[in-house]
């Protein structure tokens, strides 16, 4: 087996040919010979080879490879779709053989994963744990619900201004105005006077009806 030619690292294959073959012990796997290029895709020249194995555990790992390079499912006649076989990533990686460091390739981004494992398994491990360690906490439970919100808070009521019936008054409710309200309270009584060319003194209740009227916005 030659030494590594190649570092470390990403790069990329379009496939050449596969095989289903034995090891020299005789071993099942299947051999995918590929030519190599750079991770950019640039040809280096020269052909590498991928070996999967078909025997033990490695069998569903060796199957999502041969599906993620669009493999026919004919081991006799093996063909692969021309697009998922064409520019596929592979990883170069370095083992110790017999003193030499040596190229061990794979394919990349195959969507390995482990397995999970049984039902049976999963429920035999729940009840070693129950057994040495305890029942798992309980899940914790949702949010507290959140209080009914309180009604909305009704206006505040607002005083009622009642009509003045003469001067008099007019003047007392002049005693709970203040600022600007003041000025406008003299303003609108000299509107009125001019309106209706008579003085303060002189005002009836329409007169008075009306500057109430006005007077309300204040």
């Amino acid at each position: 087996m030659a030494e590594a030619e190649f570092p470390v690292g990403s790069y990329r294959g379009n496939l050449e040919s596969a095989v289903l073959a034995l090891t020299k012990g005789g071993s099942e796997q299947v051999v995918i010979k590929f030519v190599l290029s750079d991770i950019q895709g640039n040809p280096l020249g020269v052909t590498r080879s991928m070996y999967l194995s078909m025997s033990g555990g490695a069998w569903p790992y060796t199957r999502q490879k041969l599906e993620a390079l669009g493999f026919n499912g004919d081991f006799d006649n093996p063909q692969f779709d021309p697009q998922k076989s064409s520019n596929f990533e592979v990883l170069c990686k370095h083992d110790e053989y017999e003193g030499k460091t040596t190229e061990k390739w794979d394919l990349a981004n195959w969507g390995g994963g482990p397995e999970k494992a049984s039902n049976d398994v999963i429920k035999r491990y729940n009840a070693k744990w129950k057994a040495e360690v305890g029942s798992p906490p309980p899940k914790p439970a949702g949010a507290p619900a959140r209080p009914p919100s309180l009604p909305p808070r009704p206006p505040a009521k607002q005083p009622e201004r009642v009509s003045p019936k003469d001067q008099g008054e007019a003047f007392a409710l002049f005693k709970t105005i203040e600022g600007d309200d003041a000025e406008k309270f003299w303003a609108l009584i000299a509107k009125i006077e001019k309106k209706h060319g008579i003085p303060v003194d002189d005002f009836e209740q329409k007169h008075w009806d009306e500057f109430h009227e006005e007077l309300l916005p204040f």
